[in-house]
């Protein structure tokens, strides 16, 4: 809750999304479903912007699960428990080791589009090579070694095959109902509806505008909602462009004198403050 009001202070309090990223994808690797917010902890750097946020993962007590028994197998199918996923599944299930974090994910990766988020995805399979894996296997103490090593060996090649559409699969997930938040200070949003249905969102401070802080494409054949939080501050939504989409917008004002203009008539957008 403190670090979300950092974010909500004003723009030049932000993350370093590729790092946080890079950290989701091993949570996933490593089968740890327990990602809550309170699983992490945030270090602050000065840069060019004011302070970025580096993420420092704790907690990993839910790496490499396998659930055996009857009751444990029951509790490991979605239809019981939804935040639940074995080691020893065949498949993973993205819904079941992301559904503890879709709240912070979904903040927190808002602005990463499928380039940047499939670049990162690509550096990351890199540095997961055969002698990485044995070597981390083989650091297991000898009497652990022996009863499970070469069995985690294969399932973590298994989970590692699978690691590329795993990250599709979320990334889709995430951007079916978009939640884009801004802060507290006076922002301008302008929101620009591509002739294919497509919607450009772009958002910088007044008092900066150079200073971008989401400027991302979302498809309208992946995303089914938006929902814009403008927060605090006299902010202005400006609707550009001259087509229209399926994708519903939501735009939610905070304490301030909110504006919205746009040139035509508007189709699948509601506007509440």
């Amino acid at each position: 809750e403190k670090f979300s009001k950092r974010l909500d202070k004003d723009p030049t309090q932000h993350i370093d999304t590729e790092a946080y990223l890079t950290a989701r994808l091993l949570d996933i690797f490593v089968g740890d479903w327990d990602r809550h917010a309170d699983q992490w902890r945030w270090a602050g750097y000065d840069d060019s912007i004011g302070t970025i946020w580096k993420p420092i993962a704790r907690d990993r007590d839910f790496s490499f699960v396998v659930y055996n028994g009857v009751i444990p197998y029951i509790l490991d199918r979605r239809w019981a428990n939804r935040d639940i996923d074995g080691y020893n599944r065949d498949e993973a299930d993205v819904v079941c080791l992301t559904y503890k974090a879709r709240h912070q994910d979904g903040r927190l990766l808002a602005a990463v589009n499928w380039e940047k988020w499939n670049r990162i995805t690509e550096v990351f399979m890199a540095k997961l090579d055969d002698q990485l894996l044995s070597d981390a296997v083989k650091a297991l103490p000898p009497e652990v070694f022996n009863l499970i090593g070469e069995k985690l060996l294969t399932d973590m090649k298994k989970r590692r095959s699978q690691m590329r559409d795993i990250s599709r699969d979320y990334y889709e997930l995430l951007s079916m109902a978009v939640n884009i938040q801004t802060t507290n200070k006076a922002e301008i949003a302008e929101i620009d509806y591509k002739v294919n249905g497509d919607i450009s969102i772009k958002i910088y401070p007044k008092k900066k505008p150079a200073l971008v802080m989401y400027n991302r494409t979302l498809q309208q054949d992946i995303t089914k909602e938006i929902r814009l939080y403008m927060l605090g501050g006299d902010d202005q939504v400006k609707f550009i462009g001259s087509g229209h989409s399926d994708i519903k917008l939501r735009i939610i004002g905070g304490k301030g004198d909110d504006q919205l203009t746009a040139k035509e008539e508007l189709k699948n957008v509601y506007f509440y403050d």
